[in-house]
């Protein structure tokens, strides 16, 4: 029987910007792996195959999520000495805010200390 269990040890600094936490959500592959990751830990094998995309796609949207702070790492126990990095979505909720102040935009979560983030100077398109 196979056990998956935390993994211990140095983290990954954390990329702790509103706006990178809005692009990884925007991206349909990091959001198709975090749909899987929900139901179970799967390793980027499993991955590759259950979201239908290329082996060096899921290792870097595997990173992104996992330095934003959206995926945790795990390793699978296995009796025959195979163990395996799997990753799961991390249970704290993220929620995204965004308002419009001063003429500025500004982002930001209550998700892994992820500070506001304004951005100025917005283009607004054609009116």
């Amino acid at each position: 029987m196979e056990d998956d269990v935390p993994m211990e040890g140095d983290a990954e600094p954390v990329d702790r910007s509103a706006e990178a936490l809005l692009e990884v959500l925007g991206d349909e592959d990091s959001r198709a792996i975090l749909r899987v990751t929900m139901k179970k830990p799967r390793s980027v094998t499993e991955l590759v195959e259950a979201c239908q995309i290329p082996s060096a796609t899921a290792y870097r949207k595997v990173d992104r999520l996992e330095n934003l702070g959206l995926l945790t790492q795990r390793i699978r126990i296995d009796p025959g000495g195979r163990n395996r990095t799997t990753y799961v979505v991390d249970e704290r909720p993220v929620s995204v805010n965004v308002s419009a102040k001063n003429d500025s935009l500004e982002i930001s979560t209550n998700a892994r200390e992820i500070p506001s983030t304004q951005v100025s100077d917005v283009d607004e398109g054609p009116s």
